[in-house]
């Protein structure tokens, strides 16, 4: 083999720093800035997550109140009678009211 020629260790030498570069690119660099943005991204969903849940602690007493009045009102929309023939009646009269 012959010696080579200064032209061509050069490209040799540039083709290795090329190299070395694409190595530190993809075993350094990608992961570290990849890292960041998964890190990012996990901590905006956990924030939207503890923004979501903060709200809906917020309205439980709201809806704890929907709940009772609900409950109290109850009985305002039963209809009761002594005997099935009656409550037919009551639910036919019921039906026609509305």
């Amino acid at each position: 083999m012959k010696p080579m020629t200064v032209r061509e260790r050069r490209l040799v030498a540039l083709g290795m720093l090329v190299l070395a570069f694409g190595a530190f690119h993809l075993l350094v660099f990608v992961p570290l800035v990849g890292g960041a943005f998964d890190r990012a991204a996990q901590k905006r969903d956990l924030r939207e997550a503890f923004q979501r849940d903060t709200r809906v602690i917020a309205s439980l007493p709201a809806l704890r109140a929907a709940a009772e009045a609900q409950r109290a009102s109850l009985a305002r929309f039963a209809l009761t009678a002594p005997s099935e023939a009656l409550a037919a009646e009551l639910r036919a009269a019921a039906d026609e009211a509305v």
